[in-house]
């Protein structure tokens, strides 16, 4: 009896499991991967705008696939829609029950934001469902704009009224011919004018005979539908016309897409100025129109302006006092805004340019390496007459030390260095402007430093220890010898780093590889490199053009230094191989 039982109750757990089983592989589980929905609703739609019957098919395949129960009533309304809209593609509706089908095309598709927005909210990848949501969202603005025309279409199969232009597309300025074809003899034309859709943007003149009214209405003005305009410089225009024809009233239409152009200005200034210069802006237009617009210079103070102007193919020269409006150290952005025109729309450019501070004219001098008696760092500034300056030496070494003293010509400071025998100093000249007219410049080099009594001294100790060790000289002298060649060797690479280090501003701070070739060029030509202060120009002037005698050397080293300016500061990068076949060619000329 048992077994019975137990045999019984086996079966029906079977049974159950078989049930259940059937019921899951019968009913398939609802999609429930947001970011999946989403790109499947764009592939439809973009399908749909191309009129291909691919997209009908996956319609109607995702209108019969289950998703979540919160999204499935959008989920069905927005494909229905789909599915409507291709049957009036294909003509299945005519008359009243066509415009019906085209108002419940309109509400599924005025349904789209709301589902667009309900599977970005319920995707797991919110980036790519961003991106594919802002997609959609493009699209579904253009095929509002098919639906449109597709109604306008509709309208005017049975109606009294038709309404033609001679194009599709315009360009602002243009005139737009438009022909109203009347088939019915009881109806009267009572207005054609254009629209946003929004807006009417005015009437027009138009002449009838008996079967129909001709206008030419030119484009809007760029400044007044501006706010409508796309991305691309197009906007859609509505043309339309108002008839009586006995008891009703007609309103055919037609859309149109008018062109608009950014205006071609130009604005022109140097890359950088000094502190209390005055900055030359050049501002013309390219074109004939003349245009309206500001100009004001942005930094980190925040934006002024300078002033408003009108741009025309005359150059504009505006001379802008940097001290009065603002300018800040540092990068500050010139910007030039006109207004929109007839033709135009509204356009900015910016130009940055860089406000360094301004610095006294100096000539510093500081000796690399120096013997000296007492350890002492000889500093020699030289500057414009006229203008009294605080000029401080700091050295850092085993210690620090401080002088100063006030400069209008010439200043000659010594800075205790170090009592060390041998000293690596890094020596700190600092200039500052009581009257605050320049701004505070400092200049730093590395000094190496024989302290001459220090090594007499060293030496002395060093006699007196042998008298006094004596019996143990070998010793010593073992000591001596090792520590010595120790000594000589950690000197070596103390003065090979050293060397280096003073020509790292040279050779890596640059970040050019055509400004190395021009020093490569520099040091064959002479002994002195541009010190810290000084530009590249600065240091031609004054070296290159005194030391080299041959002419074609300096137009060569001279046309060097442009090519390694360009690649410093422009965009356009010289190539290294240009550079390289100028110091070849000075080469060359010193052979011969």
């Amino acid at each position: 009896m048992r077994l019975v039982a137990t045999v019984a109750v086996i079966l029906l757990a079977t049974l159950i499991l078989q049930t259940l089983l059937v019921e899951t592989l019968s009913t398939p589980q609802p999609v429930t991967d947001c970011t999946y929905l989403l790109a499947v609703f764009k592939k439809v739609l973009t399908e749909a705008l191309d009129g291909s019957p691919v997209g009908e098919y996956y319609a109607r395949v995702m209108l019969e696939t289950r998703v979540e129960p919160t999204l499935s009533s959008l989920h069905e309304k927005v494909y229905r829609a789909f599915l409507k809209y291709y049957s009036l593609l294909s003509g299945e509706y005519e008359g009243s029950e066509a415009l019906r089908i085209l108002g419940e095309v309109y509400e599924g598709v005025d349904s789209v934001t709301q589902y667009l927005q309900r599977l970005h909210s319920c995707s797991q990848d919110r980036e790519s469902a961003y991106a594919l949501r802002a997609s959609a969202e493009l699209m579904l603005e253009e095929l509002k704009s098919r639906i449109w025309e597709l109604k306008a279409v509709i309208s005017q199969r049975d109606s009294p009224l038709t309404i033609t232009t001679n194009r599709d597309t315009y360009r602002a300025g243009e005139d737009v011919l438009v022909t109203v074809a009347v088939k019915n003899s009881s109806c009267m034309v009572s207005n054609i004018y254009l629209s946003t859709g929004v807006e009417v943007l005015g009437n027009t003149i138009f002449q009838c005979n008996s079967t129909e009214c001709n206008a030419s209405i030119p484009t809007p003005p760029a400044y007044l539908v501006e706010k409508y305009v796309g991305r691309e410089g197009a906007v859609k225009i509505t043309v339309m016309a108002e008839a009586v024809c006995g008891e009703m009233v007609y309103k055919p239409y037609r859309r149109i897409t008018v062109l608009y152009s950014r205006p071609r200005i130009a604005l022109e200034a140097p890359s950088k100025i000094t502190r209390g210069e005055y900055l030359n802006l050049t501002i013309y237009s390219e074109t004939s129109v003349e245009i309206p617009g500001i100009v004001s210079v942005r930094n980190r103070a925040g934006e002024t302006l300078i002033g408003n102007i009108t741009v025309a193919p005359t150059p504009l020269v505006i001379g802008v006092n940097t001290s009065m409006y603002n300018f800040t150290l540092g990068e500050n952005l010139i910007r030039l805004c006109v207004n929109s025109t007839e033709t135009t729309l509204s356009y900015c450019i910016d130009k940055p340019v860089f406000y360094e501070p301004r610095h006294p004219r100096l000539e510093i001098m500081v000796p690399s390496i120096i013997l000296t008696t007492y350890g002492e760092i000889p500093v020699l500034i030289q500057g414009d007459p006229g203008n009294d300056l605080l000029v401080e030496v700091e050295s850092k070494g085993l210690f620090t030390s401080r002088v100063s003293s006030i400069l209008n010509i010439n200043c000659s400071l010594r800075v205790l260095g170090s009592v060390l025998p041998l000293s690596l100093i890094e020596v700190v000249v600092s200039v500052r402007d009581p009257s605050g007219y320049y701004d505070p410049y400092s200049y730093t080099t590395r000094v190496v430093v024989f302290n001459t009594l220090s090594l007499i001294l060293t030496l002395i100790l060093g006699v007196s220890s042998t008298i006094i060790l004596r019996d143990r000289e070998k010793v010593f002298f073992i000591f001596l010898e090792k520590g010595l060649r120790r000594g000589v060797e950690k000197m070596s690479r103390g003065i090979r780093d050293l060397t280096q280090d003073l020509l790292k501003p040279y050779v890596t701070g640059l970040g050019s590889a055509v400004a190395l070739v021009y020093y490569k060029l520099l040091r064959r030509l002479t002994q002195r490199l541009p010190l810290a202060y000084e530009t590249l120009r600065e240091h031609y002037s004054l070296v290159v053009e005194n030391v080299v005698g041959n002419r074609r050397v300096k137009e060569l080293a001279w046309k060097l230094l442009i090519l390694a300016e360009k690649d410093m500061y422009s965009k356009e990068k010289p190539s290294i191989e240009e550079a390289k076949e100028v110091y070849e060619s000075v080469l060359s000329e010193e052979e011969a």
